[in-house]
């Protein structure tokens, strides 16, 4: 019994040590880059806390503010390596200020962890006073007025090289045209044949030849054959007077002045195939018709 007691109480006593000892492990510190500056500068504070690997330790959590002093940037929890692998080293990085002069305190952080089982550990880093100041002033010098507002100076820089740009662009448009266009093969132009402008006694003569070897007068056809010999005629007044005859009447055609131009055995001829040509009712000619 008494040997059973001694095993249990060597027991405690050396988790007891494993305790302290994991508890003299976990250390928190906390330090600046100055203690002392001017009205709105930064601070860079940094948090360390080495522990063994296998504690778990809650890291505190910060807003926008620690003490009175304003947070201007927190960074991630970062990882150290050291030598030991038992051995855990994390850091954080705090950046902040105070926009009024005096003493501020940066309080202590606290730490906690378990170490096994219900009880709870803490540890804490030192407190810290940031002496902050104001922008020192020369009373002997004399008070001057606010400065008025100065205008921005105009950097017209941007305005040039915006103005080569556009012209340096469409100097490639022109060119990527003109490329084009000479590269694109020429359609051959269609030949036209020369338009030959005929006389309009020459178109006269020959119709009057094919008429003439038809013979339809022989066929009894005569109204057909004056009416044609009657288009003819029309046909050359407009070739020659540039007369629309076609599209006159017989009286209009008659009194045109065009007939002033033509000689009087002419005219007397014309006139007479006009009347003939008029009239539905004409008299059958014998043997070889009449020549105007």
């Amino acid at each position: 019994m008494k040997l059973n007691n001694y095993f249990y109480g060597l027991l405690v006593l050396l988790l007891s040590f494993t305790n302290a000892n994991a508890q003299q492990d976990v250390v928190a510190k906390m330090t600046v880059d100055t203690n002392k500056i001017l009205i709105g500068e930064p601070v860079r504070v940094i948090l360390q806390v080495s522990q063994p690997k296998s504690v778990s330790i809650n890291w505190p959590l910060f807003v926008d503010s620690m003490g009175k002093m304003e947070i201007l940037e927190i960074l991630p929890i970062d990882t150290i390596p050291v030598e030991d692998a038992n051995v855990l080293l994390r850091s954080q990085t705090f950046s902040i200020t105070s926009f009024d002069s005096g003493v501020y305190k940066i309080p202590e952080v606290y730490f906690d962890y378990a170490l096994g089982g219900d009880k709870t550990f803490s540890t804490y880093t030192d407190p810290i006073f940031i002496e902050v100041f104001t922008v020192p002033v020369d009373t002997t010098l004399a008070i001057k007025d606010i400065q008025p507002i100065m205008p921005a100076p105009t950097d017209l820089t941007w305005l040039l090289w915006v103005l080569i740009g556009y012209h340096v662009l469409l100097l490639l448009m022109w060119l990527v045209i003109w490329k084009l266009n000479k590269n694109r093969k020429k359609e051959p132009e269609e030949i036209k044949a020369p338009v030959i402008l005929i006389p309009a006694h020459v178109t006269a003569l020959e119709s009057l030849k094919v008429l003439e070897a038809e013979k339809v007068w022989q066929e009894g056809k005569m109204k057909l054959y004056f009416t044609r010999l009657t288009d003819i005629v029309r046909i050359y007044i407009e070739e020659r007077w540039m007369v629309g005859a076609q599209e006159l009447t017989t009286d209009e055609i008659l009194n045109h002045g065009f007939l002033r131009l033509i000689d009087p055995p002419s005219k007397r001829r014309f006139r007479k195939i006009i009347a003939i040509s008029r009239f539905s009712k004409v008299r059958k000619m014998g043997g070889h018709p009449q020549r105007m």
